[in-house]
């Protein structure tokens, strides 16, 4: 695996899967933010040849272990769906239409092979497999009642079939929160995608990955605001100081970004400074809309900033 794309740790980057970046812009805002996670699905190979024009490294995100009902090989996939993500009726806005999927199916297996070679034909340089942490999730079957537990050796399993099919197009793969495998799969990835380790204080988890020399891509969610009409942070000093720098080094070795609010929309605010802003982003059809309406702004307006 030492031919695949290795990045850096401390690397600047940028997620968005709520919309997709406006790749026909003259300048990709953050500019000096060199890797981007985006949406497999909604970026077309247009976009992500943009993207690597403007000299950015490209991490193509799907869900691994759910299936959702708006993905275009979603009928391929029903049949092993084993029960709803989310039960409560106030989440059917995030996650309604996604089941839990029996990743120990070869039929599973053979739709994600298809989606790493639909990875590779669009040009991503890396991977990011989602929902790979079902043995952390008891998965109840809403019509029968029947319960399935998965094991961890199940991911483990899994992930290491991603990895290797993933490496067959001499792309890289990231392993997605999921704490307790890095220890057993730490070897296939060449980076972590973690949400929340602050919030939940779990970030110690990351100490010998990051030892390894493997960057941890990190996200955490904070307060938004709307000013203007636009999307933005309600305190991004406060949560700058909150978020930033989990393990209070010189020099941190995270790669965190903060999104306003519960979403991986087209807002960043970073550690370095600089002041929040945004990427502008295009409407598109698959993602959820929350920022339809940002699709033209050139910039963000954030609550309390001149």
């Amino acid at each position: 695996r030492s031919r695949l794309w290795q990045p850096k740790i401390g690397a600047k980057w940028q997620i968005i899967l709520d919309g997709v970046p406006d790749t026909k812009r003259s300048t990709l805002l953050p500019n000096d933010a060199h890797i981007w996670d985006i949406d497999l699905w909604d970026a077309s190979a247009a976009d992500i040849t943009a993207l690597k024009k403007a000299n950015k490294k490209v991490i193509c995100y799907f869900s691994a272990g759910t299936s959702e009902s708006w993905r275009p090989d979603y009928n391929e996939l029903k049949k092993y769906n084993l029960g709803k993500v989310c039960k409560d009726d106030k989440c059917k806005g995030s996650w309604g239409g996604e089941e839990w999927l029996d990743i120990r199916t070869e039929k599973v297996r053979k739709v994600m092979q298809t989606r790493i070679k639909l990875a590779s034909q669009k040009g991503c340089d890396a991977v990011d497999p989602d929902n790979v942490d079902g043995y952390d999730n008891p998965i109840k079957d809403t019509k029968t009642g029947t319960i399935t537990r998965f094991q961890q050796a199940d991911s483990v399993q899994f992930l290491k079939f991603i990895a290797d099919d993933a490496a067959r197009y001499n792309m890289s793969m990231g392993l997605k929160n999921s704490l307790a495998l890095i220890p057993k799969i730490q070897n296939y990835v060449q980076f972590a995608v973690n949400e929340e380790c602050v919030k939940v204080k779990e970030c110690d988890g990351y100490k010998n990955f990051l030892a390894s020399g493997k960057p941890v891509f990190h996200i955490e969610y904070t307060n938004a605001a709307k000013s203007g009409g636009r999307v933005g942070y309600k305190d991004p000093s406060a949560s700058t100081k909150k978020y930033c720098n989990p393990f209070r080094e010189a020099v941190s070795r995270f790669s965190t970004i903060i999104k306003a609010g519960e979403t991986l929309g087209p807002n960043y605010l970073y550690c370095d400074g600089k002041p929040a802003d945004m990427t502008p982003i295009r409407a598109n059809s698959n993602s959820k809309g929350r920022y339809a309406d940002n699709a033209d702004n050139d910039s963000l307006t954030v609550e309390g900033e001149d």
